[in-house]
């Protein structure tokens, strides 16, 4: 500050001397003159130089202040603002309930021992509205017949049948069929829950139990297929293992067989078709019984005997003596 001041006098007492110059008081003729003057004189020039460099330092800080009065006003005007919204938030937020208030205000709605389980809605517990039983509704019609359904109309609810006219009734567990081109009934063929299956029978005790008292056949097996076979296949984990049904009649040497097959498909029993013989371990027999193979026949004898037939021509036996020239022996 101080320097400041040095400075305004300084500036008084150039303006002075200078304004003598300009009207005349001291004439540049009777100005001195020589080197020491002439340095005056140009100390006085820089002098003026910064005096005026001065001057417009001093406007801009002038300029400056008032743009930050302006600021410091509008500064002013929005902190009231602030403080006047965050009054206004506090009276708003003092005027709320407590989180407990509120809870017990509800309770009084919805039942003072509720807990908020809705027990008294409607003056039934909230378990009731799980399942509503039919006598509970309004407005509803009685009970629907089998296999229609319910729709509404505005306030009104009434049964129909589904698109289609499908109707019907029937028993629990049974398959249904159909009687007619609307209607659904039971069928013979029964599932338990075990998923047991049975036709003719509502005590399967295996995955398909068949009980026939109608026909001769229980079960039928027809193939619109001229010539080929037919098989019923056992398998183990998608593994087959014995196969039992009939050769197509193009298959040569075994046409129309009926044999019993292992998984390795070798034919373990055949039956000709035409001519009846029975095949072990051959699938072209020439006699009524061929065995391909060892044969043991276990009658109660000594070993190392002749076997024969008996005397009643059915039933085997063995020699007790030696068999004569043609082959004839005491058959016990």
């Amino acid at each position: 500050m101080k320097k400041i001041k040095l400075l305004i006098i300084l500036l008084v007492t150039l303006s002075v001397f200078v304004g003598m110059t300009a009207t005349g008081t001291v004439a540049a003729k009777e100005q001195p003159e020589g080197k020491p003057f002439n340095a005056i004189w140009e100390v006085i020039d820089n002098l003026l130089n910064k005096t005026e460099a001065l001057a417009a330092r001093v406007l801009a800080l002038e300029n400056w202040k008032v743009i930050i009065e302006e600021w410091q006003v509008w500064v002013n005007e929005k902190l009231t603002a602030v403080q006047e919204e965050v009054a206004g938030l506090g009276a708003r937020l003092s005027s709320l309930e407590e989180p407990t208030t509120l809870l017990e205000k509800i309770k009084t709605v919805d039942g003072s021992g509720s807990g908020l389980d809705a027990d008294l809605l409607d003056g039934y517990d909230s378990s009731e509205f799980l399942s509503v039983p039919w006598s509970r509704l309004t407005s509803f019609p009685a009970n629907c017949p089998a296999g229609q359904y319910i729709y509404g109309i505005g306030e009104t609810l009434n049964c129909s049948a589904p698109a289609g006219g499908i109707g019907g009734s029937g028993s629990d567990n049974y398959i249904p069929r159909w009687n007619g081109n609307s209607n659904l009934e039971n069928s013979v063929i029964y599932q338990t829950d075990a998923g047991n299956i049975g036709i003719g029978t509502t005590a399967p005790t295996s995955k398909l139990t068949v009980n026939n008292t109608v026909t001769d056949h229980a079960i039928t097996i027809e193939d619109a297929r001229s010539g080929v076979g037919h098989w019923l296949r056992w398998t183990e984990g998608g593994i087959e293992k014995w196969v039992l049904g009939h050769i197509g009649s193009w298959v040569s040497g075994r046409a129309n067989n009926f044999e019993l097959v292992d998984g390795n498909r070798n034919t373990r029993i055949a039956v000709q078709a035409a001519t009846g013989n029975v095949g072990i371990g051959t699938t072209n027999p020439e006699a009524k019984l061929e065995v391909n193979g060892n044969v043991k026949i276990n009658t109660g004898g000594s070993a190392n005997r002749v076997v024969c037939w008996k005397s009643d021509g059915k039933t085997l036996g063995y020699c007790l003596s030696q068999p004569d020239a043609n082959g004839a022996c005491i058959c016990n």
